[in-house]
């Protein structure tokens, strides 16, 4: 990294951080408010909501490693912040598939169009997922 600052919300009251990359890509980053919103949601979903994350990463891998080219580009950070979005109740079942099945369908139907998944945030609850205002470039950060 070439450098990096500390961000300011004067709206939300929030601190983050700003990192620029050897070759110029701005990064922000909100630590704080991610590792709130993620433990509440866990809270919320009875522990599930963490290891349903953990699921979806190692389905990740998995695919991967059976050589689906599209896994490769998916971050981990991507898979977190679209499970985050799934609401609470998704993660109640008894099931372990049926909670990895049933949370990665809200997923699936909200991305198939743009309407669907405008408004989803990352987990820091301040930075859009998926917006207009998004870069375009899926591996370009924000």
């Amino acid at each position: 990294m070439a450098w990096s600052s500390c961000l300011q919300d004067p709206v939300r009251r929030t601190l983050g951080a700003k990192f620029v990359s050897d070759s110029g890509k701005q990064i922000q980053n909100w630590p704080e408010q991610h590792y709130t919103n993620g433990v509440e949601k866990n809270k919320r979903t009875g522990g599930r909501f963490k290891f349903i994350v953990r699921a979806g990463k190692r389905l990740k891998f998995l695919l991967a490693d059976k050589k689906v080219e599209a896994a490769n580009s998916v971050a981990s950070y991507l898979i977190e912040c679209m499970l985050y979005n799934v609401p609470d109740r998704v993660f109640k079942g008894d099931s372990y598939k049926d909670n990895v099945q049933g949370a990665l369908a809200p997923c699936y139907h909200a991305t198939n169009t743009e309407k669907g998944s405008e408004d989803w945030k990352e987990v820091n609850g301040i930075k859009y997922l998926f917006h207009r205002t998004q870069p375009l470039d899926p591996t370009a950060s924000t």
